[in-house]
C-alpha cells in the first residue's frame, strides 16, 4: 500500500506545491488561474482583462474540467 501513496503524491506533486498553474491562450495571453485549495478542491481565478476571448476562457474551462473531475 505504501508504495501506491508513494506514487499517487509524486503524480500529483504539483497540485499541492502552492504554485498557481496559470492556463494561457494559444497566443499566450493567461486566461485562468488555478491553485490547490486543498485535496477535496482548487481555486480558481478567471483573468477576464488579459487579452484573451471567452471562448478561449470557455475551452480552457471545459479542459480544466475533463482534467480533474474524475
Amino acid at each position: 500500500m505504501n508504495i501506491i501513496r508513494a506514487l499517487d503524491l509524486a503524480a500529483d506533486a504539483h497540485k499541492r506545491s502552492g504554485k498557481p498553474e496559470t492556463i494561457v491562450s494559444e497566443a499566450g495571453k493567461p486566461l485562468l488561474k488555478v491553485e490547490a485549495a486543498d485535496c477535496k478542491g482548487l481555486k480558481l481565478t478567471l483573468l477576464p482583462h488579459t487579452g484573451g476571448t471567452r471562448a478561449e476562457a470557455e475551452t480552457a474551462l471545459k479542459e480544466l474540467l475533463d482534467r480533474h473531475w474524475t
